[in-house]
């Protein structure tokens, strides 16, 4: 079964939507089992979401996430980092994340990534997922003053601790 790749708004790049899905935009479906596969030539893309299934999440990836500080109105973001290691600035705490770790990053919490392995690469899951005009009205670009940073990454005093 496949369902149609939309424009789920925000931060998500449409031309993104669906190339996760074994690079061509099509999932696979075994029995009940519904197999997505990431595009390993892209830096990130969302495999599954309300645009393309009855879930009211969204799943994405990225290798190579931005350093674009931002906040979410509504929505809940869950990292899992898959391999690699990463700094992400959440408000005016660096944490450094590693394989294995979860990042929570509620609603209303300014966030960007900082620098990340060569390795790196994450799931995340938006809940609620949004898609459309919600997805895009949800996601806030925020200053990097607003974070403690300058205008050239980490400020200085920034205290990094293990995630997990």
């Amino acid at each position: 079964m496949m369902w149609p790749a939309e424009d789920v708004g925000g931060f998500h790049d449409p031309s993104l939507v669906g190339k996760g899905l074994a690079g061509s935009g099509q999932s696979t479906m075994r029995a009940r089992a519904r197999v997505e596969r990431v595009d390993p030539e892209l830096a990130k893309g969302w495999c599954l979401g309300p645009w393309n299934s009855p879930l009211d999440i969204a799943v994405g990836y990225a290798q190579h996430p931005p350093d674009e500080p931002h906040l979410h109105r509504r929505t809940h973001e869950l990292y899992l980092v898959a391999r690699g290691t990463c700094r992400v600035r959440l408000e005016q705490e660096t944490v450094a994340l590693k394989a294995g770790d979860v990042l929570h990053v509620g609603p209303g919490e300014a966030h960007t990534f900082l620098g990340c392995s060569n390795d790196y690469f994450h799931f995340v899951i938006h809940t609620p997922g949004l898609a459309g005009d919600a997805a895009r009205t949800d996601k806030c670009s925020v200053a990097r003053t607003a974070l403690g940073l300058d205008d050239e990454g980490a400020s200085e005093g920034s205290e990094a601790r293990p995630g997990g």
